[in-house]
């Protein structure tokens, strides 16, 4: 029973990943996998909230810090104060304190390309775990928290849980039903219009099967008609520009909460 019940939870654990990527923008990917990667080790009851929260926010301290900066020849005093807070958590103790007798190997992180692959200073390379180490290289250099960040979701996850799946507007359709409409959010300078025709000839809804309607001023009965048109049918519309037609979406939202198995054709989309 255990390993069936592990089986299961990896298999729903990757289909919530990757479903929940397909609707999101590359450079949101990491932050959801670090996001549901968090998530899982809280449950497992792994996960330090109190260090979770200073990754999120550097520490919070009203008071001013009363602690010299030793190294302010390079490290600018909004990372040594960081350095200070992070040093009142338990698992850091002593790490300001003993900051300055280890300069010049914090210097070398510092400069280093690769910071979040260099070894820490003294004890702390030891003594802290890979998350505790993103802690201190916010620190020090937060330019590099992403990699780090990275390479801990592929450990405690595995690499395919940060090698995103590209989007695949065949497994789209595949897990779409007539009920239901399949939007696209698009950065700007991207047309998936061209790639949806082809995809169309595959599936022999091309020519008069697909109809494009590009929303705005006046458009909407037409594209009511064309959806209603569709829907007998089984065949395919596209609405685009629907930023256009702010007024017009909660109407369409009505009409597709209308939409059943009885009054839609299975392969209208």
């Amino acid at each position: 029973v255990p390993t069936r019940l592990k089986i299961l939870e990896d298999y729903f654990t990757y289909a919530l990943f990757f479903n929940v990527c397909r609707s999101l923008f590359e450079k949101d990917k990491l932050l959801f996998s670090f996001t549901l990667c968090v998530a899982i080790l809280e449950g497992q009851a792994q996960m330090n909230m109190e260090e979770y929260q200073f990754l999120l926010t550097g520490g919070v301290s009203l008071a001013p810090n009363t602690q010299r900066n030793p190294c302010k020849a390079w490290l600018a005093d909004d990372r040594w104060d960081q350095i200070c807070r992070l040093g009142d958590l338990p698992a850091f103790d002593g790490l300001n304190t003993g900051f300055a007798s280890q300069m010049a190997d914090w210097k070398a992180i510092y400069d280093s390309a690769m910071p979040h692959e260099e070894k820490l200073p003294g004890q702390w390379d030891s003594k802290l775990s890979q998350f505790q180490k993103i802690l201190v290289l916010r620190c020090v250099r937060p330019d590099k928290c992403v990699p780090a960040v990275q390479a801990f979701v592929g450990k405690e996850m595995g690499t395919k849980y940060v090698e995103f799946p590209p989007f695949d507007l065949k497994e789209c359709y595949n897990d779409s039903t007539c009920l239901a409409p399949l939007i696209f959010v698009l950065a700007t300078g991207s047309d998936p219009f061209s790639a949806l025709m082809k995809f169309a000839d595959e599936k022999g809804m091309g020519g008069d099967k697909l109809q494009a309607i590009s929303l705005g001023q006046g458009q909407g009965p037409r594209a009511f008609q064309l959806i209603n048109d569709a829907r007998k049918n089984g065949t395919w519309v596209v609405l685009q520009n629907c930023h256009l037609a702010e007024s017009f979406m909660p109407e369409y939202e009505l009409l597709v909460e209308t939409f059943t198995v009885d009054n839609c054709h299975s392969e209208f989309r």
